[in-house]
């Protein structure tokens, strides 16, 4: 029987993180190759749950365009953010013209127009400007926020 090697808590789902980056890396030199300079299409960085849940995604950022900026940013066009539950149902999308991600602390944001809205359809949400925090899946919505909610209203939001 042959031991497998051990894993230090956390690090499984950084693997799959660490993956987008290279595929990400790898579209913009073959970009340069080209003569197209650094800008990659069909950016896509998926985000996973910690164990038991680790093959589920728990988020992904996806863009038209993803152009690198210094410091670790990357300067995304046509930007979805999409986040799910662990039993892979979508809980919802945010959506930006451009935002920048910040690969050193796990941030999306954007001082433009963003909309937001639940998969249930029942939340509609839209502002300008924006802060995503990965790491603790908090959307700050920070100026001019209008929301519409359909359905019929509950006690379930109180708490």
């Amino acid at each position: 029987m042959r031991a497998e090697p051990a894993i230090a808590p956390g690090a499984r789902r950084w693997i799959p993180a660490r993956a987008g980056a290279l595929v990400f890396a790898l579209a913009l030199l073959a970009g340069a190759v080209r003569g197209q300079g650094l800008e990659a299409d069909g950016f896509k960085l998926p985000q996973y749950y910690d164990p038991p849940f680790e093959t589920q995604m728990k988020s992904l950022l996806e863009g038209a365009k993803a152009r690198p900026q210094p410091g670790g940013l990357v300067l995304i066009s046509e930007a979805k953010l999409q986040t799910f539950q662990t039993n892979g149902a979508r809980e919802m999308t945010v959506e930006a013209p451009l935002c920048m991600f910040d690969s050193g602390t796990r941030t999306v944001n954007s001082s433009g127009p963003v909309l937001v809205r639940s998969a249930d359809g029942k939340l509609y949400l839209e502002g300008k400007g924006f802060l995503w925090q990965q790491t603790n899946t908090h959307l700050i919505i920070s100026n001019q926020s209008r929301t519409l909610i359909r359905g019929a209203l509950t006690n379930s939001f109180i708490r």
